[in-house]
């Protein structure tokens, strides 16, 4: 996942009407990071990873949708 990634899932919200307020990464790739936030339209977004549970070596995070719980294995943000 690159910073490129990152500002195309807070301009795809934008065009929504939408705003991303925190990006949240596995502790893997948050390890990678040099950057601990980014801007995007002359606000400051973080990037955190915190939530994120371990089995077998592997990172994952699970959301629970009206639809059953996902797996997430990257990233989720907060919208508002």
């Amino acid at each position: 996942m690159t910073y490129r990634t990152l500002m195309m899932a807070c301009a795809a919200h934008r065009k929504k009407g939408e705003k991303v307020v925190e990006i949240n990464v596995n502790p893997l790739l948050y390890s990678k990071y040099k950057i601990k936030s980014i801007t995007y339209d002359n606000e400051v977004i973080p990037i955190i990873s915190s939530g994120w549970k371990e089995t077998e070596g592997y990172h994952y995070k699970e959301l629970q949708t009206s639809e059953g719980v996902l797996i997430i294995r990257e990233m989720t943000y907060r919208i508002i």
